[in-house]
């Protein structure tokens, strides 16, 4: 299920989820965007994402190839000729942003990353025991058509993809390459998405291209979290000023931010 809402002349953005399991309104990350275009999409099994045969088994169904697979989709259908795109994730959804980039950053201009998963290993126990608690991003059932699938998409999600330190590394390539803006939001307190992760990508990249926003707090109550939700709007800001500029010198001032 894609959705389509803002500004229909503002630039293109196109959210992706957390999750694993979650799904295209499951936080107020979108308010920081409302004056941009914006695209966003319910992951396949997840909120409202149709369900086609039986995939009970199924759970490479979501990897998070396809995933991005769903994105160059959802791009294509909705770009102008040229136009190059802005390409959010929150959580796990910065995680898949990343592993875009990868593969398509010829059609980014920027991404903007809200705590990023990096597909640590040591954090999968973390998941799966969120998984079998009360938290709200496990706790609806309709949100995947079988536990066997949810608990297959989540195993699902360690395969086929770089080890942590290779994705920073391939990553920092390609940001380098291709002059892809980098915008990070993180909390120094997300027991899931490490900071370390973000500050050693963030160290990695010319300060003309990557700009760290820095807060506390728990990152899965984004709306609650004001400290969060205002850097999330300054670095969409930061972005808009950036561009309008046109200065490299912009940039590189301030690119360390506390919340």
């Amino acid at each position: 299920m894609v959705y389509e809402y803002g500004n229909a002349h503002g630039r293109l953005v196109i959210m992706v989820h957390g999750g694993p399991g979650g799904h295209a309104f499951n936080s107020c990350d979108a308010m920081a965007f409302h004056n941009w275009r914006i695209i966003a999409f319910d992951q396949r099994f997840c909120g409202r994402s149709k369900r086609v045969g039986n995939h009970t088994n199924r759970g490479d169904v979501t990897s998070p190839n396809n995933t991005i697979d769903d994105i160059e989709a959802i791009r294509k259908m909705h770009c102008k000729k040229n136009e190059k795109i802005v390409l959010f994730g929150g959580s796990y959804g910065g995680g898949i942003a990343l592993l875009y980039s990868l593969v398509f950053g010829q059609f980014l201009d920027a991404i903007i990353l809200r705590s990023p998963y990096f597909f640590r290993l040591s954090h999968r126990q973390v998941i799966e025991s969120k998984q079998r608690t009360k938290h709200a991003a496990w706790r609806h059932s309709n949100t995947f058509s079988s536990r066997r699938l949810r608990d297959n998409m989540i195993s699902n999600h360690y395969g086929n993809v770089p080890h942590t330190e290779e994705l920073i590394n391939a990553v920092t390539r390609v940001i380098k390459r291709k002059g892809i803006h980098c915008y990070i939001i993180h909390s120094t307190e997300d027991s899931t998405c490490a900071f370390e992760d973000s500050y050693n990508l963030y160290t990695r990249i010319p300060g003309r291209l990557c700009s760290l926003f820095v807060c506390r707090g728990d990152q899965h109550g984004v709306e609650k979290n004001n400290s969060m939700m205002k850097l999330l709007r300054r670095s969409v800001n930061s972005y808009s000023r950036q561009k309008s500029l046109n200065s490299t010198a912009d940039s590189q001032t301030d690119r360390y931010h506390h919340g």
